[in-house]
């Protein structure tokens, strides 16, 4: 029985992990099935009455990785609507059991236990048919929408807002209808009103009278706010409204006068800093976080990056090594080391074979072919094209490197590399 219960939750989390291997190097088509890569974010949909109402979502990860968390709402167009927050999601995902799955031809593995076969319906469907217990059919996500829950209809309108907690937070709209101050905004100053930014300050309302107020990158259009951050936007609190008098000036606890508010309508405020800055702030009614899991390239040994696209990873991700592994294509330039005690090599790569350190990707402790290591020193020279698999970082900040990889493929040779073109000549 226990082993029954053992195979039915690997199933579970292995549902999605339709292309997956990690560097191995065992599976030709990479995680990649029919064309489409599995890397990145689906959607498992389980429909009741033809209501689509609970998604199982999954992240891939390029090393053959998969995590999952359960999602209630509605999948539109490639986004999850739902009212559970992202740091919700996202906290669910990071304490979720990662499981490490290999893929041949078109079935999923788990050490060593067939768990799903996919079949792919187009680029942002496929098919799971499990091999233990079940199956189902996962969508693409491109991102989650979280979907503000105001205190008031849709119509922005309550003539009897009910706080929830004893702070007055209700103010009278220029329209005499009276609205509660709480949600999230965003916050222009008075100097940029009406502007849309690509940084703007993310303000968040809490019932309980705390505000806080942080930057955040996007763009921001009719109530719907656009971001790729994932983090958790929730700094200490910079205010805490403890009451308001007739004035709508707001007070801390010490009674110190610390804002004033006024109300236009439900989804415009203004906010003044005692002898300081004045905003406007515009109710936000979705948060898109979008992902950007669309582009193949590095993830996959047929789309490697080049060395200049692996410098600019590696620059992204500062001195924090990647999660995942990178495919990484250029001709080595120099060979600081080839250590037969350790096994390993490291070496330098560029992608015209000459060398010079704006051009220059370190290949740190690298071993040889299949992973295997090195019994020779004249297993590689100078000119060698290759094709790497290993984790990107900056190191120190100021040196872009390849670590705990290996050498994917090998071929001698000095001429530019050719990274191969589509059907109809244009590069790939």
């Amino acid at each position: 029985m226990e082993r029954i219960k053992y195979v039915c939750i690997l199933f579970l989390l292995s549902l999605v992990i339709p292309t997956l291997s990690s560097c191995s190097g065992d599976d030709e088509d990479g995680m990649t099935v029919g064309g489409v890569n599995l890397v990145g974010t689906w959607a498992l949909i389980h429909q009741k009455d033809n209501k689509i109402e609970t998604y199982v979502q999954y992240i891939i990860k390029a090393d053959g990785k998969i995590s999952r968390t359960t999602i209630t709402g509605e999948y539109v167009d490639g986004y999850l609507k739902t009212k559970n927050p992202q740091f919700y999601i996202d906290s669910s995902i990071s304490e979720a059991k990662q499981y490490q799955c290999t893929f041949k031809g078109n079935s999923i593995y788990y050490e060593d236990w067939e768990v799903a076969r996919i079949t792919v319906i187009d680029s942002e469907t496929v098919q799971m048919v499990s091999t233990k217990v079940g199956g189902g059919t996962l969508k693409k996500v491109k991102g989650i929408v979280s979907i503000d829950t105001n205190p008031y209809d849709d119509t922005g309108n309550n003539d009897n807002p009910t706080p929830t907690v004893d702070v007055n937070l209700a103010f009278i709209g220029n329209n005499g209808q009276a609205y509660y101050f709480n949600g999230v905004f965003i916050a222009f100053e008075s100097t940029t009103r009406g502007v849309t930014l690509e940084k703007m300050n993310l303000l968040r309302v809490y019932d309980s009278g705390n505000i806080t107020m942080d930057e955040i990158e996007g763009t921001f259009d009719n109530g719907i706010l656009k971001t790729t951050c994932k983090e958790d936007y929730r700094s200490e609190p910079l205010w805490k409204v403890s009451y308001k008098d007739e004035n709508n000036h707001l007070y801390d606890n010490l009674g110190r006068h610390i804002l004033d508010v006024q109300c236009t309508d439900g989804n415009t405020f203004y906010m003044q800093i005692p002898y300081g800055r004045s905003y406007e702030l515009k109710r936000v009614t979705e948060i898109i976080w979008e992902y950007d899991f669309i582009s193949n390239n590095g993830y996959i040994p047929d789309e490697p990056f080049t060395v200049k696209e692996a410098i600019a990873k590696c620059k992204e991700l500062g001195s924090t090594t990647s999660e995942n592994n990178f495919y990484v294509k250029g001709i080595i330039s120099s060979i600081d080391e080839v250590s037969l005690s350790y096994g390993n090599a490291t070496f330098n790569i560029s992608d015209d074979g000459y060398e010079f350190p704006e051009s220059t990707l370190k290949a740190y402790h690298t071993y040889a072919p299949d992973n295997t290591k090195f019994e020779s020193e004249s297993q590689i020279k100078v000119g060698d094209v290759v094709i790497l698999c290993g984790k990107l970082v900056n190191y120190r900040d100021n040196a872009p490197e390849l670590l705990q990889g290996y050498i994917y493929s090998l071929s001698s040779g000095s001429s530019p590399i050719d990274f191969g073109t589509h059907g109809d000549g244009t590069t790939r």
